[in-house]
């Protein structure tokens, strides 16, 4: 299981601001693109048994994580408020996706991978036991003894401390 694990954990971390950044470029807000990502990465690992060792990672967690666009969608359909692009400018924004930005991603990916180094061990368990055992909100809180309300503000403080850590690495590269 461990040989397993740290596999999927490397192709994800790799693929982890591509991944983002698809689920940006069809159109999910931002608010919402991490939830997405945290659903994707849950199906990811839950399916990696059928992963073939040597095909592309990417393009499967593209396909698997487009699947949950899908979803994500249809839950917003049925709240009435999603902003509905055409099939033609979602299939344009997949293809930018898919041909440019790659120094961008590379380049966030690296300031991903510095920041998670800067969290505190009880967050990188938090994101272990999301990301790496693929375990559901529910069963992190039992296992933990925690709650589930209390764990969920726990990810959104990670997620906004991640996202300001890149935020400022970009700035400072920038500068």
């Amino acid at each position: 299981m461990d040989e397993r694990h740290d596999k999927f954990m490397e192709l994800f971390l790799k693929n982890h601001a591509s991944l983002y950044a698809f689920i940006l470029s069809r159109g999910v807000r931002p608010d919402s693109a991490e939830d997405v990502l945290q659903n994707a990465a849950s199906v990811l690992w839950q399916k990696f048994d059928t992963f073939q060792e040597g095909t592309n990672f990417k393009a499967w967690a593209f396909a698997v994580t487009r699947n949950e666009i899908g979803r994500w969608r249809d839950r917003q359909k049925r709240d009435a408020r999603i902003l509905c692009l055409d099939e033609e400018t979602l299939e344009s924004l997949e293809t930018l996706e898919e041909n440019g930005h790659e120094d961008l991603v590379d380049f966030q990916k690296s300031l991903l991978v510095e920041c998670l180094e800067g969290l505190g061990e009880s967050a990188r368990r938090l994101l272990q036991l999301r990301y790496g055992d693929g375990l559901p909100f529910d069963e992190m809180a039992r296992v933990l003894n925690k709650s589930t309300g209390g764990l969920r503000v726990q990810f959104c403080r990670i997620r906004t401390w991640l996202q300001n850590c890149v935020r400022s690495r970009t700035g400072e590269a920038q500068a």
